[in-house]
């Protein structure tokens, strides 16, 4: 098992035998500009991808987005993305390029290509877009990516060079992930909307759903069904349901 702790007194990543909870590794963070704490920390999940021959545990953090190799910790390559911290989304995967948030202050999505080594800033990173999630992690699926502001529009972007194709306002705040299911993305508010998109570039409307709570958790799918977690309350929503 990997942990990332990206605190604001230590900044590591370690990996942890399940058989006996050894520690096999464990790989400081770069250095960082800000001494500051609380500029140093983030909450990432990693992601683990097959590129440039390799499998590559890729790990957003505060100023840096840093790859690795996940059988020994040794650091593959690594991207300074500015002075971005508390970084909450998951980077994704598409078109083989890692794409990723750069969390807090304004919050960028940016696109890099996986197969240099070393400090990679200012040979690998192939396009960057503002008005990024600080907090909703994104999706990709046919060489586009979605991504959602805090704010609430909704972005649909060529993965590839970053163009974008459409945006859509929705109302509200979101800290919840977007959600695809079959052909549609569900964003969910903090002011418990859910709104139902076409998952394609005309990110069509297709239905509003209210619960009488905050959504701050991402749905949990299970078999047809939704789990949605508002305030004290869990909701399975689905055929078979009831």
């Amino acid at each position: 098992v990997y942990l990332v702790c990206d605190g604001i007194d230590q900044q590591y990543v370690a990996a942890i035998a399940l058989s006996d909870g050894q520690e096999i590794w464990k790989t400081s963070r770069p250095k960082m500009r800000s001494d500051n704490g609380e500029f140093q920390k983030a909450y990432s999940t990693p992601l683990v991808v097959q590129a440039a021959g390799k499998k590559q545990m890729v790990i957003p953090g505060a100023q840096w987005l840093v790859a690795y190799e996940p059988d020994t910790g040794k650091e593959i390559w690594r991207m300074d993305h500015g002075s971005g911290f508390s970084v909450t989304p998951m980077p994704s995967f598409e078109d083989g390029l890692v794409i990723f948030s750069t969390g807090f202050m304004k919050a960028e999505v940016v696109a890099v290509d996986p197969a240099g080594t070393g400090d990679v800033t200012k040979t690998h990173v192939k396009w960057r877009a503002k008005n990024g999630p600080s907090m909703p992690s994104m999706l990709t699926k046919d060489g586009k990516v979605y991504y959602l502001s805090d704010r609430g529009i909704l972005h649909c972007a060529n993965s590839k060079t970053g163009e974008i194709l459409n945006r859509k306002r929705l109302n509200g705040n979101y800290s919840a992930s977007l959600l695809m299911a079959g052909k549609h993305i569900y964003a969910s508010s903090r002011e418990g909307k859910v709104f139902v998109v076409k998952a394609d570039e005309s990110l069509e409307l297709v239905a509003t759903n209210s619960f009488d709570g905050k959504i701050m958790a991402t749905p949990a799918p299970i078999k047809d069904d939704l789990i949605f977690r508002v305030d004290d309350k869990l909701y399975r929503v689905g055929k078979s349901a009831g």
